[in-house]
């Protein structure tokens, strides 16, 4: 670690997972090895550090994918957001639109198009988000992710549609026009640091001067995804993974998805975000062409 600038007494999340996955894909080790390795290396440090480092989003969700030595399989489902795009038409105009169902379509397009969590929407800050031209950046305060054990701010850049009716920034500005008056009066602090001056994003309809928790956000989000046909022998899809899922179909790069929803590597976006397995490229006329 030294020699790549890091310090081996002081180690992040990023540096361990980097050390157990280097063990199990360069040197083969065995699950059993790898685990007695991460067990070990954490009994090292200080009860603090080590809870910071086990508690850390992307440590827990590396932990998920390097234990799966057992058979799993992959999901591959239909993502049709045809029938969304079609319900969110039969809402009409932001202008128009009733605050109930403006506040649940911005929170299911900012969460689809920003690959975020309710938890993530309800730790934007208002009074730090910024629009930009034809996109929206949004400041998610101390997210679930930490680095090196420490808190974050997350900004997230969300970019325009050109159908008004399916625009999260279109859909944020309005929002906001009709919340913004109540800033002043919902400053409150942070939910997860209560020595942290906090605007929240998204509000309460009928007192928009309080914020929404993570479990009301996420059922407005899901009162536009059960619009999108699924498998009731499933759990509903969350619209972190619809967005990531939508992404990769129209062929945009893994690699932009992993870096747009703040993930470690590609293995994550696989084994838990991705629903369908189809691809935009057609194979087929590829390879006999």
């Amino acid at each position: 670690m030294q020699e790549h600038g890091r310090n081996p007494l002081n180690p992040s999340a990023m540096d361990l997972m980097n050390f157990l996955d280097y063990g199990l894909e360069e040197k083969k080790w065995k699950l059993t090895t790898v685990h007695n390795y991460k067990s070990a290396i954490l009994q090292l440090f200080p009860i603090k550090q080590r809870l910071e480092i086990k508690e850390d989003e992307l440590f827990k969700d590396f932990s998920k994918v390097m234990g799966t030595g057992t058979f799993k399989r992959l999901r591959n489902a239909t993502v049709d957001l045809a029938p969304i795009l079609t319900g969110l038409q039969a809402l009409g105009n932001n202008h128009s639109m009733d605050i109930k169902d403006l506040t649940a379509k911005t929170c299911f397009l900012l969460a689809t198009c920003g690959l975020l969590r309710p938890d993530d929407l309800a730790c934007t800050d208002a009074s730090q988000c910024k629009i930009i031209r034809d996109e929206i950046e949004l400041a998610v305060v101390f997210p679930k992710e930490h680095r090196g054990g420490q808190l974050i701010i997350k900004t997230v850049v969300i970019k325009s549609h050109p159908v008004e009716l399916f625009c999260p920034v279109k859909a944020f500005v309005e929002y906001r026009r009709r919340t913004s008056d109540q800033d002043r009066f919902a400053r409150t602090t942070h939910p997860k640091v209560e020595t942290e001056p906090f605007t929240p994003l998204i509000r309460h309809v009928k007192r928009a001067n309080l914020g929404l928790g993570v479990e009301r956000i996420s059922k407005y989000i899901q009162e536009i995804m059960k619009l999108m046909p699924r498998d009731e022998t499933q759990p509903p899809y969350k619209a972190r993974a619809v967005g990531t899922t939508a992404a990769l179909k129209k062929g945009i790069p893994v690699d932009d998805v992993v870096t747009h929803g703040n993930w470690s590597s590609p293995a994550i976006v696989e084994a838990f975000y991705r629903i369908s397995r189809s691809l935009a490229s057609n194979f087929t006329t590829a390879i006999l062409s």
